[in-house]
């Protein structure tokens, strides 16, 4: 699922929309917001912006401040 995921997404991290480099699984609304851990949940994203957009979910999380900081 992981595989076809990443797939889905033109193997690019959700956020940055960089490719070619190694996506972790980012979880749209957090486990500790009491999201789910499926694929349905997930999204792929770089290491960077997964520990920028941190807690937050989806709706709360900037992207564009995260592509300023860059």
């Amino acid at each position: 699922e992981w595989q076809a995921k990443k797939e889905q997404y033109g193997h690019r991290c959700f956020y940055c929309r960089k490719v070619g480099i190694n996506l972790t699984k980012d979880h749209i609304v957090p486990i500790s917001q009491g999201g789910m851990n499926t694929i349905d949940n997930i999204i792929p994203a770089c290491r960077l912006c997964n520990s920028r957009k941190h807690t937050y979910s989806l709706g709360e999380f900037k992207p564009g401040a995260v592509l300023k900081m860059l």
